[in-house]
């Protein structure tokens, strides 16, 4: 019984007289750092060579992959921001192994992190890790704190980064020969940052040029240890950033500007329209007989929009195409319209039809017939892209878009998309150059919207279809001309739907015709009144 006392008082001695040894955790739950050695060498071009070997245990802990190292490019010194570049040499296990890892760039806090560990692995238990990396100007000149003559170097040894507890830091530092214990001078501060605390470590000199520090304890989240040694002048020379060093922050915004000027020169070339300086004159039918959704792709040089869908299924049904038929629905007090379609059996008829009135026939009727435009909403949506690519070829066929043009729209909206799905990617290892990268992409995109380019034909086309919507904005000025055309109105206003000038159309004929005439007039494709389209 005594022999047991004696070995728990010296065991407890022990502890107490050598507070860094601890007792190896047990039922680990999540990561700690068993053991974190440091060996720095301070290199006279004012760099420190550091090589740091972190032994990690995150028991068996499940989804584990690895650790985050993150460590300071830049210090605040006096209210001045002073860059310490960090160059990554290695990472492995003690072995010499390379560990996967990623490397994250702070632009904001001015940090970098590396994320070692494999995402599609997991580990368990005790894990070393070796961390080889280079640090430029880590010596400070000058120090208006010390008018004695003195250089300084200042870094935060274990760093205060960690969300992991630290149970023993070691750090070795050597010096040129001409820093010794006796022309230099050590402070240093433990604990959170800007804690002036000393409690817990200590430091010694090991060799005349060599400097030691050791934990009295267990490191806590976000503790540290940070050194400052203070030597003659003379010794070290000073650190000259490259020009990348210097400038390259800002090179990342000449990015977009460089792209812009690239991308737009490729677009006056073949997405820029000719000029027609000519006044608009009223043309009293559509040119070329046009259909609504090749007039309005030409308008909009290649672009396209819902409402010629809309136009494109009147145009239809006042062509025999197509029967509506208005449906309301009653429930209590409430009422709602829906429309029902039905398709007329004319495949002689449908096969005269445009590419892209073909496939907008096609995908209404996909799933039978008749269909209820209600039911369309969640399905046709999808089949936009293909009719827009049909409206192109379709115009660029009539000579009336630069084929090219189309093409290079398109590789455009491709490489937007890699481009963005890029950016993100890099956004999490360097915001300016993620940025750039995502200002570029979205570059790609306007222009690609921008592209198809009219050809001269269809640059005259489209004065001619301004002529067509000035005469229908301006028909009461003009009776005779519109008493002489046969339905007029069901003619013209699938046109008035791509104009976007549906309800003066009707407001028109109104006032032409008179409201009782207006009334009473239904066309043989349209069950319902008239009046209330929208």
């Amino acid at each position: 019984m005594a022999k047991k006392i004696l070995l728990t008082m010296f065991f407890m001695g022990m502890l107490f007289l050598f507070p860094s040894l601890s007792l190896a955790r047990e039922n680990v739950t999540d990561w700690y750092l068993k053991d974190f050695d440091s060996r720095i060498v301070v290199n006279k071009d004012s760099s420190l060579d550091i090589t740091e070997t972190i032994t990690a245990d995150c028991g068996n802990a499940p989804d584990k992959h690895g650790i985050f190292r993150i460590l300071p490019t830049q210090l605040n010194l006096n209210g001045k921001k002073v860059q310490t570049p960090i160059q990554l040499l290695s990472i492995t296990d003690k072995k010499g192994k390379a560990y996967a890892y990623q490397t994250i760039e702070n632009s904001g806090d001015g940090t970098v992190t590396w994320k070692i560990g494999d995402a599609k692995a997991t580990v368990t238990g005790v894990n070393e890790y070796v961390i080889h990396y280079k640090v430029k100007n880590a010596i400070r000149f000058d120090i208006p704190s010390f008018d004695n003559g003195l250089d300084e170097l200042y870094w935060n040894l274990s760093g205060n980064f960690w969300d992991l507890q630290i149970d023993k830091f070691h750090a070795t530092i050597k010096f040129p020969q001409e820093v010794t214990q006796q022309n230099s001078a050590v402070e240093y501060y433990t604990g959170d940052a800007g804690s002036k605390e000393k409690t817990l470590a200590t430091f010694n000199w090991s060799a005349p040029n060599v400097l030691e520090f050791n934990s009295t304890g267990t490191l806590l989240q976000k503790q540290g240890i940070t050194a400052s040694v203070v030597f003659p002048r003379n010794i070290f020379t000073r650190y000259v950033p490259n020009f990348w060093e210097l400038y390259g922050e800002y090179f990342f915004y000449l990015i977009p500007i460089v792209f812009f000027l690239i991308i737009f020169a490729v677009w006056k070339k073949y997405g820029k329209d000719p000029v027609v300086n000519k006044t608009i004159i009223a043309e009293y039918e559509i040119p070329e007989n046009l259909s609504p959704a090749e007039a309005g792709m030409l308008i909009k040089s290649g672009g396209f929009d819902n409402a010629f869908i809309t136009a494109e299924m009147i145009w239809l049904a006042s062509r025999g195409f197509i029967t509506i038929k208005e449906i309301e629905n009653k429930i209590l007090f409430f009422s709602s319209k829906d429309y029902e379609l039905t398709r007329n059996d004319e495949p002689e008829s449908e096969a005269a039809l445009n590419e892209v009135q073909k496939k907008i026939l096609e995908n209404i009727f996909a799933g039978g017939n008749p269909v209820m435009l209600s039911s369309l909403k969640d399905s046709f949506y999808k089949k936009l892209p293909a009719i827009s690519e049909a409206g192109k070829k379709l115009l660029a066929s009539k000579n009336l878009i630069f084929a090219n043009g189309v093409k290079i729209g398109i590789i455009f909206k491709v490489l937007a998309a890699f481009l963005a799905f890029s950016a993100f990617a890099i956004l999490e290892s360097s915001i300016f150059l993620g940025l750039s990268v995502l200002i570029c992409a979205i570059i790609l995109v306007v222009f690609g919207f921008l592209m198809p380019k009219r050809t001269v034909m269809g640059a005259e086309l489209n004065w001619k279809i301004s002529g067509f919507k000035l005469f229908m904005e301006t028909v009461d000025k003009d009776r005779a001309a519109f008493y002489e055309k046969e339905n007029i109105f069901e003619k013209c206003l699938p046109y008035a739907i791509l104009f976007g000038m549906t309800k003066l159309w009707i407001k028109k004929m109104q006032e032409l015709y008179g409201a009782q005439y207006f009334a009473n007039h239904v066309p043989i494709w349209y069950t319902g009144n008239l009046s209330t389209l929208d």
